[in-house]
């Protein structure tokens, strides 16, 4: 019985090659695709830069179709404001706007419109907050300019509605708003301004033209003019054309200590004196008959916040291309994994990054601040793309690969589901051979 078993026994292994190749084969080929396939997941990359290009999305925007005729519907709900309430501003500087609408001493309401390449340069005594909406999707560049200065070009990422007529730059007779434009032609963007004390605008390249639609005389040739306190409205409109803003912000006050004189015999204590020096601790020194006391004083805030926080965005750009050779504005930063899937990574001076997302859920730009001479970026969101390299050619992807997800997240799920896995198909592949009965 034993003997002739015997030489059926490499029949019964020749047929267990098929099915335990076929096996093997698929769980190789599943597990390749776990490691090399990207898995989208959680990213939060803060950077310093000195200059970043991003399309802002309003928050209607974030999840539809640009094309969609329902989002027409909608047009409260795409406004987006730019500017945090407490941006305080020294100067703002105006390029290629469509319509400035303001108030002139000895002229009155007037309509401003700048010439290509013209500007009007805004001034006030005390620092000013500057309101900008939009109305649309719309792509920023934004730039430094030097300490505590910044320059934002705004362009419409999508041209505006085929029905619409252009843009009023200067109204007609009997109109009071000179920027207006019909209700149903809600697209650019809108700007505004507080009018204060000593307000001052300074024009290069304008011209004009009052409420009654007649064009200004010789009075807006000159350099200057002055808005008077109680002015109406500052009204800003723009999105027919690319245009530019420059922002000058106040300087942030810089760590000094505080010199005070106290007179022992009266109380009396003498006006306070800001010394460019720093202590790490109040003292107080004998002088004459006085006492001299130093105060440390910290200084203010090292970064501004720029834009308004939690905007959706997409498209973000860290590079441009200068003389055909591509240059990265990326100063230093980190790329950290919230959910531990892999570790943090560095960011050395002038690394290119490249980042996607999927158009229904774009990333989110957590916080935009100015410190000094350098942009300080926070972003967070599911990129579907993350490369990073010394050069654009050497980029590499540095998302994690769903094995590496799966052994993060769900390390005893993978275990089990495998040995779940290779069971089932060993038992279906023996049931389809008719070696399991039942």
């Amino acid at each position: 019985m034993a003997t002739s078993s015997d030489p059926q026994a490499p029949l019964v292994y020749r047929r267990l090659v098929l099915p335990l190749g076929a096996i093997l084969l698929a769980t190789l080929l599943i597990i390749s695709f776990l490691m090399i396939e990207n898995k989208p997941t959680l990213v939060e990359m803060s950077v310093t830069v000195r200059r970043a290009a991003f399309e802002v999305l309003p928050p209607i925007q974030a999840g539809e179709d640009a094309g969609d005729p329902k989002a027409a519907s909608l047009p409260l709900a795409r406004r987006t404001s730019l500017f945090p309430p407490s941006l305080p501003v020294k100067a703002m500087e105006i390029r290629d706007v469509d319509c400035v609408e303001t108030t002139l001493d000895g002229v009155g309401p007037v309509g401003l419109q700048t010439e290509p390449g013209g500007s009007i340069d805004v001034r006030m005594e005390s620092p000013f907050h500057p309101v900008l909406v939009l109305n649309e999707p719309t792509s920023l560049d934004v730039e430094i300019a030097g300490r505590d200065k910044v320059t934002i070009w705004l362009e419409q990422s999508r041209p505006s509605h085929p029905a619409a007529s252009p843009r009023p730059v200067m109204a007609g007779s009997g109109q009071v708003e000179l920027c207006a434009e019909p209700a149903a032609q809600d697209w650019g963007w809108t700007g505004s301004l507080t009018t204060g004390v000593a307000m001052a605008l300074r024009l290069r390249e304008v011209r004009g033209a009052e409420p009654t639609g007649a064009a200004l005389d010789g009075s807006l040739t000159a350099e200057t003019a002055e808005v008077p306190w109680n002015a109406a409205r500052f009204r800003i409109a723009g999105g027919r054309r690319d245009s530019q803003i420059r922002l000058a912000l106040p300087h942030p006050a810089r760590p000094s200590t505080v010199l005070r004189v106290l007179n022992p015999e009266t109380g009396e204590v003498s006006s306070s004196t800001n010394l460019p020096f720093v202590l790490s601790e109040p003292r107080s020194l004998p002088w004459r008959d006085r006492l001299v006391l130093l105060d440390p004083e910290p200084g203010g805030e090292s970064s501004v916040p720029l834009l308004r926080s939690d905007l959706k965005i997409r498209g973000l750009e860290l590079t441009r291309r200068v003389q055909l050779e591509a240059q990265s504005f990326v100063l230093e930063g980190e790329v950290r994994f919230p959910a531990g899937e892999k570790a943090p990574i560095k960011l050395d001076p002038g690394t290119f990054v490249s980042l996607s997302a999927d158009p229904r859920k774009p990333l989110t730009l957590r916080s935009l601040e100015l410190s000094g001479e350098s942009l300080r970026i926070l972003l967070w969101g599911e990129p579907t793309d993350l490369k990073i390299g010394p050069t654009p050619e050497l980029r590499a992807e540095r998302l994690p690969s769903y094995f590496e997800w799966l052994c993060t997240h769900r390390l005893g799920g993978l275990v089990y589901g495998t040995l779940a896995y290779v069971s089932a198909l060993s038992l279906g592949i023996f049931k389809l051979l008719g070696w399991v009965k039942g």
